[in-house]
């Protein structure tokens, strides 16, 4: 079972999005987009949202500048 939960980590996307009452909300979801989780709250703030986020397990990952290249060998 653990195998799975690793699984599982890996192969989730957070959203966050903004809600017709303007504000922010969040989803963990399956590669499948399943809602594993959401927030149980509305946010003023993105911020808020992301730390609320956080505290249920989202780690923030920037995006990468560039491309990685593999080495010619």
């Amino acid at each position: 079972m653990a195998g799975f939960q690793k699984e599982a980590q890996v192969n989730a996307v957070w959203r966050f999005y903004v809600g017709q009452d303007r504000k922010w909300r969040w989803q963990h979801l399956t590669i499948h987009q399943v809602v594993i989780s959401q927030s149980h709250a509305a946010y003023k703030d993105y911020e808020g949202c992301m730390a609320d986020a956080q505290e249920k397990g989202y780690v923030f990952q920037p995006s990468q500048s560039k491309r990685i290249q593999r080495e010619m060998r």
